[in-house]
């Protein structure tokens, strides 16, 4: 197995340095096409390439050499005629091009002789252009035109990066048009965005002029605004303006405070009121959501606690009576009981008649009486404040009867003749279908009762069922070659179309939800649901 990978391997190299050959002479003949055609810089970058792939090979050399050269003898030239009609420019970028040139030719391993003279004419050019270059651009910037300038300057740099004062030239057309607009920002009482202007400047060069200080500068004037704003009670505006700085400076003095106190003193004054007029769960949630954010801001845990114990919400809950199934009353009350608990509510509290101890409560909870004198009486002597009944008035749970049935098919067994041929032989047989189904269902209706004035404040009738079965066959012989059968003038004769819902019987098994888990999951989804209305109910609104 290795050898033969390698063997492999070594076909792949071959079949590789065969392609890269053909690649080369390719490369080579178009080079030498390009050269006779006098497009030397062209022919020039093919020998490159072929050297790439075949480094040191001595043709290509050559040939790189030779149209290396009569490039560079064109470019000499050219370079000396813009020089000689005083075009600076081009003196400049062909000397430049020239010599990038010459240094790719030279990564290849080949020098090419150099015109010195061009030298001098590149350096007498970059004198004169890039004099003039420098003076025009400073008349720009003076003319506050910062883009063109900073395109000159850029030039400039790219050239010479230390000619005379460029840099700080090119810093001033690049950064002074920010620091302006952060200028026009500021008069216009835009801090921020003046801010966010200098920050640019800040960070390319914190040392230009004043741009530190003038940072600051729009910090103070914004919180100045924001103390103005918290001062006549625009909350809303203070809050932003307030923001602002903390954000960007969270230790400016004070600046943390007035924020909390804009951000919450409205909610603050909002929820004091609701506890003043009795929406105790406003105003809890309006203290809670000021504690989260600010901490203890003013009495805001104080008058949680009190918006708390104003919103409670005592509930009584009597479940009726299941005849002849109290046990399974008991469990839906313990259900119930499980989802109003399983919520965590801070205002409901849950209390149960047996819990009590109380002939009171017995009597009320067997006849259901929601007379005023006594609802007050459950108030007073409990500080219940609705009654959560419970009416049952339909329930079936049925655990039904393994029914037990015979049925006759056909075991069919393959019979192979004496000619090759197959035919079948059809014995008929009994095996053994199974059929239990188990079901349960309740009728239902849940109140919730003012204990203060007897009026309902939820009412809802809930119908449920929950059902299972199974059904299967059981088989002593080869299942896999049973049939059904069907009936036909009291003749039984193989039936070949059910053959496979009787195999799906067979493979079935005797699982089956109890009547039990069938009323627990029932009593699940009903008690579920009415925990749900009771915890969403806001006696409030």
């Amino acid at each position: 197995m290795t050898n033969s990978t390698g063997a492999a391997k070594y076909v792949i190299f071959i079949l590789l340095l065969m392609a890269a050959g053909c690649t080369v002479k390719k490369l080579a003949k178009q080079a030498v096409q390009f050269e006779q055609a006098g497009m030397f810089k062209d022919a020039a970058g093919l020998y490159l390439q072929a050297l790439a792939l075949k480094p040191g090979a001595f043709e290509y050399k050559t040939g790189l050499k030779r149209t290396g050269q009569l490039y560079l003898d064109e470019s000499v030239a050219a370079i000396t005629s813009a020089y000689n009609r005083n075009d600076y420019q081009t003196t400049i970028y062909g000397y430049r091009s020239m010599q990038d040139f010459a240094s790719t030719v030279r990564s290849a391993g080949v020098d090419l002789d150099f015109d010195f003279g061009t030298e001098r004419m590149y350096e007498k050019a970059c004198e004169v252009y890039l004099a003039e270059r420098y003076e025009l651009g400073q008349k720009l910037l003076n003319e506050q035109s910062f883009g063109e300038a900073e395109n000159i300057f850029s030039e400039i740099h790219s050239i010479q990066p230390e000619y005379k004062d460029t840099r700080n030239y090119l810093l001033t057309s690049t950064l002074e048009p920010l620091y302006q607009k952060g200028s026009n920002h500021f008069s216009l009482r835009n801090y921020m965005n003046a801010y966010t202007e200098w920050e640019k400047v800040y960070q390319k060069n914190p040392d230009y002029k004043d741009v530190k200080i003038r940072m600051q500068e729009a910090l103070d004037e914004r919180y100045k605004e924001g103390t103005l704003w918290l001062i006549e009670e625009d909350f809303d505006a203070a809050a932003i303006a307030l923001g602002d700085v903390y954000r960007i400076a969270p230790d400016y003095p004070d600046v943390k405070a007035r924020y909390m106190e804009a951000r919450n003193e409205p909610i603050y004054r909002t929820s004091k009121e609701n506890l003043k007029t009795g929406k105790c769960r406003s105003a809890y949630f309006g203290f809670e959501s000021i504690i989260k954010d600010a901490g203890n801001y003013k009495e805001s845990k104080v008058l949680k606690d009190e918006a708390l114990n104003c919103a409670q919400f005592p509930v009584a809950v009597l479940v009726g009576t299941m005849p002849q199934h109290n046990a399974d009353a008991a469990e839906f009350e313990a259900a119930l009981t499980s989802h109003l608990l399983s919520h965590n509510d801070p205002f409901l509290k849950i209390h149960q008649f047996p819990d009590m101890n109380s002939k009171f409560f017995q009597a009320v909870a067997s006849s259901r009486s929601t007379d005023r004198k006594k609802l007050k009486e459950l108030t007073d002597t409990y500080g219940i404040k609705a009654m959560l009944i419970i009416s049952f008035a339909e329930y079936e749970k049925n655990e039904g009867k393994l029914q037990k049935f015979s049925r006759t098919g056909f075991e069919r067994q393959p019979v192979r003749k004496t000619n090759g041929e197959t035919s079948y032989y059809d014995h008929q047989v009994s095996y053994t279908e199974y059929l239990k189904q188990n079901k349960t269902s309740l009728e239902m209706s849940y109140q919730l009762v003012s204990a203060a004035n007897g009026q309902i404040l939820l009412s809802q009738r809930l119908t449920g069922n929950k059902e299972d079965q199974t059904n299967y066959a059981t088989y002593q012989g080869n299942q896999k070659n049973l049939y059904p059968s069907k009936e036909i003038n009291n003749t039984y004769s193989i039936d070949l179309k059910n053959y496979q819902s009787l195999q799906k019987l067979l493979k079935s098994d005797d699982r089956i939800q109890s009547a039990d888990q069938l009323r627990d999951d029932l009593f699940e989804d009903l008690s579920k649901k009415i925990a749900k209305a009771v915890i969403e109910f806001n006696p409030e609104k």
